[in-house]
């Protein structure tokens, strides 16, 4: 790995929405034709590369960097699974999930 051009990673931070990025809109619709009561922070996307690694969902207190449990039920990782159904992916913390052949 260490001589290779061709490795990559990356690790994601999604930063908190503002109050006008989390109102509700109305009448939108997920890529399933699901009704979605808020946009996501990245929206719907294929990922990138062969291989994907997920660790459960961490969240944090923006103003004091503490770990906090989950303030809303709904927010988390969203997958569309093989019959087109949109689903919510629960990871644990101490767990990881791979997924292989994103398209």
């Amino acid at each position: 790995m260490k001589s290779t051009d061709k490795a990559k990673g990356r690790l994601l931070y999604y930063f908190p929405l503002s109050s006008s990025d989390s109102d509700e809109k109305e009448g939108e619709t997920a890529a399933t034709d699901q009704p979605i009561k808020e946009d996501s922070w990245i929206g719907w996307h294929n990922d990138s590369g062969f291989l994907t690694a997920l660790a459960g969902d961490m969240y944090v207190n923006d103003e004091t960097g503490e770990q906090v449990s989950n303030p809303d039920p709904d927010a988390g990782l969203y997958v569309v699974n093989r019959q087109d159904q949109v689903v919510k992916v629960n990871l644990p913390s101490d767990c990881m999930a791979v997924q292989l052949g994103e398209c």
